[in-house]
């Protein structure tokens, strides 16, 4: 058909019948289900959560982290394409995932017993501790960065976590053994994840 033929009331009456040939788009509930960031922030606290909290019984201190390193390692995988922070945070994650597995690999042979054993691990676990740190700081960053993208006016809240992290170090520095402290940390914890939860 010649171009010419083709009028502006005829290119409105073509895209009339193009919507009308649309679904009605689906309710607010649903399309919050399958928000793609939802399934990231749920991998991402969740990773947090199992390698934030030790527990020393029945094997979890060793499954817990290993499996919340694998899955920040997912979150951030899926959110490194968004800004260089979050491609950061994915690099210092699979550094971290690699660190800790090579631990508790490392922890089931008795060479971790030989003075060579003992420095390696404590090598890996120090490079754990501050990729995690590092982690922390690139996530912040990131979803700042993203935040103020997307015109929101309110914070990540993900600066506390490191902030929270930086106290945590410090205690154990002092070596700190009380109760109380502890519960609050742990209280604290709680709300910092599920506000990144709700992000």
């Amino acid at each position: 058909m010649d171009k010419q033929l083709w009028d502006t009331a005829g290119d409105a009456e073509f895209d009339r019948l193009l919507e009308s040939g649309l679904p009605d788009p689906p309710p607010d509930e649903v399309a919050r289900a399958v928000n793609p960031w939802r399934r990231v922030m749920e991998q991402l606290a969740g990773g947090l959560a199992l390698t934030g909290i030790t527990f020393q019984f029945a094997g979890l201190q060793y499954w817990l982290p290993a499996l919340g390193t694998l899955l920040c390692l997912l979150a951030f995988r899926a959110l490194r394409r968004e800004n260089p922070w979050l491609r950061a945070g994915w690099a210092l994650s699979a550094v971290r995932t690699g660190a800790v597995w090579v631990v508790l690999i490392l922890n089931a042979f008795l060479w971790r017993e030989t003075p060579a054993g003992q420095t390696v691990l404590t090598a890996l676990s120090g490079v754990g501790l501050l990729t995690q740190l590092g982690q922390l700081v690139c996530l912040w960053q990131g979803l700042d960065r993203v935040r103020r993208a997307a015109g929101s006016p309110r914070g990540t809240g993900a600066g506390w976590l490191v902030v929270w992290y930086a106290g945590l170090y410090g205690l154990a520095l002092v070596q700190y053994s009380g109760l109380v402290i502890a519960l609050v940390l742990v209280g604290l914890y709680g709300l910092l994840l599920a506000n990144l939860y709700r992000l």
